[in-house]
């Protein structure tokens, strides 16, 4: 349990716990194909007999298996990678709009990858966050078209060029041998880009503005602050007071 209640604090410390939690089950759901149960894997993968598994169609980020050698690499890339544009977009529209902008993107690749098993009659599968994590990749990167990241510490990139080449990867990733499958699973990082450019009907990328507290310092200096303009305030008008006792006393004089 104590666990449990570090991992919600250090939730509601990043003030992402959809990201978080993202994570968490990603992580958790490898383990436990690894070690306890691998025939669960196939509840999860969105496969051939996805009617009767409706759910995959949303489930097939979480089958991810990999964990030894090569796997387990990548997924601590992709646990790294969700943890610094999730954070980034959550905290952006909120952790609601975040959760639903994941899932629709999710069931929006799913739905697309059916199609293209009933048009081109092959079979249909997807498995792993691949998808996902690139829509909010490109959702981040439309946001943030002039920032500049190092690539593994070392590359210098913006955010439109990072856009392009995750774009890219989606293509290439499942445009092979057929590259209709490619282009159709670019669609998700489209709508991505639309719902972050606000152009996406019914799911506008807002940012809200989060005002924190003042500290007792911030309060003291602004209370500082307000103090020396009323006293310059003040000696303005003492000024002006003088100065025009000091004209009308000339006109006395003249007279």
């Amino acid at each position: 349990m104590a666990f449990v209640e570090d991992l919600r604090r250090k939730a509601r410390e990043q003030g992402a716990p959809v990201t978080i939690g993202l994570i968490v089950a990603l992580v958790a759901m490898s383990l436990f194909f690894y070690f306890l149960h691998m025939r669960f894997f196939d509840n999860l993968v969105l496969s051939p007999n996805w009617i009767s598994q409706p759910w995959t169609l949303l489930t097939y980020p979480f089958a991810y298996p990999g964990l030894l050698g090569i796997g387990l690499i990548w997924l601590l890339i992709t646990a790294w990678w969700l943890f610094w544009v999730g954070v980034s977009v959550e905290r952006d529209v909120g952790s609601p709009k975040f959760a639903a902008f994941w899932f629709l993107t999710t069931l929006l690749a799913g739905l697309l990858m059916v199609l293209a098993g009933l048009v081109f009659r092959a079979g249909v599968g997807l498995e792993g966050p691949f998808v996902p994590i690139a829509a909010v990749t490109v959702a981040w990167a439309a946001r943030n078209p002039q920032g500049l990241i190092q690539f593994w510490g070392v590359i210098p990139l913006s955010g439109k060029v990072l856009m392009w080449i995750t774009i890219a990867l989606v293509f290439f990733a499942f445009g092979y041998p057929n590259p209709v499958i490619g282009l159709l699973m670019t669609v998700p990082m489209a709508t991505a880009y639309m719902f972050a450019t606000n152009k996406l009907p019914g799911l506008s990328y807002s940012k809200p503005i989060y005002k924190a507290a003042p500290s007792k310092a911030q309060i003291e200096k602004q209370n500082r602050f307000d103090a020396d303009i009323r006293r310059r305030k003040q000696e303005r008008a003492e000024k002006e007071r003088l100065r025009k006792l000091f004209e009308g006393s000339i006109k006395d004089d003249d007279k």
